[in-house]
């Protein structure tokens, strides 16, 4: 009959948030239940500790410091855990205590609601875009497809060099993904395949400032202002006599990113033939030329329709990288968004139960 009784006042277990379902009524019930049982005995054991504190100083008064040491030590380490914390304060891994108050969840929240706006209106600017710069990547591949069927035919050679010229296209923008990133690292391999012997030219700031970290002493030159439209022939063939002025290269290379579909790009590249290797060219005389000293102008022409095509195969791809990297951008934020959600509710609920368990427990002291 003892061991019935004593079994029947047994403290129950206390019942943590976490392991509980929040859409079954009974389950959140019990929860609160425990919550309050706790804070209930939480409340009686300080004023029987407070009691018996009273009554050890009455009875030794001068001694009581000395006596009374172990009941008073219980009785601070008790007032420092007794602010009613809610039921939040009996979960294991409560994710709100790294937020102050509710102000601060519902600002965060804002802002990641705000970023959502931003990264969508860039989607669709980006999808928007994507057809005009696919029409101008096509219009680009016919010169160069007509362009790459004349070397075919005339079989030049490349002669040993004893310096490559590296011309990398990129653009000024970014909010990209890792478009810049990946013609930087394809740079930075040809260059180190070629013993360093290359001097770079790089069309766009962002691959300007990556190589600039590694290869500052090989640029020789460098473009910005381009890649915020499609890129057209006057602006190409402006960017081509500058290259020239440098002097003459016998091997050219142009790095671009190649458009491969909607969700991918690669690093390519072009070789542009030199006037001397046009001219020594096997095939060249399959072709009637009007007049002398037509490779110059065959090998500045080349160069001018391939920069024309690696800024358009580059601007398709970086507007179909920017459209990707903003769709994901908009999906994270939306992820973000119902998280800080319920934890939002999760709080604002923790502290309407807190103020309602300490108006129970105040009025229960009272009487």
């Amino acid at each position: 009959m003892g061991m019935l009784q004593s079994e029947s006042i047994r403290r129950p277990e206390l019942v943590s948030f976490d392991d509980i379902d929040y859409e079954k009524f009974p389950e959140v019930q019990n929860a609160r239940n425990s919550m309050l049982r706790e804070q209930w005995i939480r409340t009686y054991a300080l004023r029987i500790t407070h009691d018996a504190l009273r009554k050890c100083k009455q009875y030794h008064k001068v001694d009581a410091q000395k006596n009374c040491r172990p009941l008073i030590l219980k009785y601070m380490k008790m007032l420092e855990t007794y602010p009613l914390q809610g039921y939040l304060g009996y979960q294991k891994n409560d994710p709100s205590k790294n937020y102050a108050t509710l102000r601060e969840i519902e600002m965060r929240l804002k802002s990641i609601k705000n970023i959502e706006k931003i990264t969508k209106t860039m989607k669709i600017v980006a999808s928007t875009r994507l057809n005009k710069a696919q029409r101008a990547m096509e219009s680009s591949r016919v010169f160069n497809k007509s362009d790459s069927e004349f070397f075919t035919n005339a079989e030049p050679e490349k002669g040993e060099a004893d310096k490559t010229l590296l011309v990398v296209v990129s653009s000024d923008k970014g909010l990209c993904g890792s478009i810049h990133s990946q013609i930087s690292k394809a740079a930075r391999r040809r260059a180190a395949e070629l013993d360093g012997k290359v001097d770079i030219v790089t069309v766009g700031e962002k691959v300007k400032a990556q190589l600039l970290r590694t290869h500052g002493d090989k640029l020789k030159l460098s473009f910005s202002g381009v890649g915020k439209e499609a890129p057209n022939f006057n602006e190409v063939a402006l960017i081509a006599d500058e290259i020239q002025k440098l002097g003459k290269y016998e091997d050219v290379e142009v790095l671009y990113n190649k458009f491969v579909s909607g969700v991918s790009f690669e690093p390519s590249n072009f070789s542009v033939y030199a006037a001397d290797a046009i001219e020594k060219a096997p095939g060249l005389s399959k072709y009637e030329l009007e007049s002398e000293g037509i490779s110059e102008t065959l090998s500045e022409f080349s160069l001018a329709n391939s920069l024309l095509t690696a800024m358009a195969e580059g601007y398709a791809s970086e507007i179909s990288a920017r459209r990707n990297a903003m769709d994901n951008a908009s999906k994270n934020a939306g992820d973000m968004i119902n998280s800080y959600s319920i934890l939002y509710n999760r709080t604002r609920q923790a502290v309407i139960t807190n103020e309602l368990v300490d108006i129970i427990t105040g009025a229960s002291s009272l009487d």
